[in-house]
């Protein structure tokens, strides 16, 4: 599913648009998978959707800029979708601190996907950064009841083939 941005009627009507945020053109061009038509990061995207569907316990994805803006969606409520996307980069970054200071060795900068891990409860979460030439995605996936070095491992894999149709695109 891919969504729009949700203007907050208050907020946005008095404040002009930033620079990083990622226009309904370029979230078109993503999931187009190119600028002129094409489709690999929709195909790539129904695979990672696919697979969700067929776990026998609640899973989502979302594919959104850094900034906070959903891309692409598996799982969420329309409603909520500007929210989640915001939280995301909001928990990769302070993950990615915590892990940093923790264990240098895991950024992963060298494959241009770095990964960060979550656990509440039944629900396992990993978020990738894709970096894509200038342009920086993050992937959540989230399940429950699944393996967590599986889910990541899968997770990076989704998001070391999004980086490279991403690349060609930039």
């Amino acid at each position: 599913m891919t969504t729009e941005r949700i203007p907050h009627p208050g907020r946005w009507a008095t404040q002009p648009a930033w620079p990083g945020r990622a226009s309904r053109l370029r979230r078109q061009q993503v999931m187009a998978g190119t600028h002129g038509g094409g489709t690999p990061v929709q195909e790539l995207w129904a695979s990672l959707t696919e697979v969700l569907s067929t776990l026998d316990s609640p899973a989502s994805a979302m594919l959104c800029t850094l900034d906070g803006f959903p891309v692409a969606s598996h799982g969420y409520v329309r409603a909520d979708l500007v929210h989640v996307a915001r939280l995301t980069g909001r928990m990769f970054l302070e993950r990615r601190q915590d892990v940093n200071a923790a264990s240098p060795r895991h950024a992963g900068a060298e494959s241009g996907v770095e990964t960060v891990e979550h656990t509440t409860g039944p629900t396992q979460s990993v978020i990738a950064s894709i970096s894509a030439g200038q342009d920086r995605y993050l992937l959540s996936v989230a399940a429950d009841d699944v393996s967590m070095p599986v889910l990541e491992a899968w997770t990076r894999e989704a998001a070391d083939q999004l980086r490279t149709v991403l690349l060609t695109q930039s």
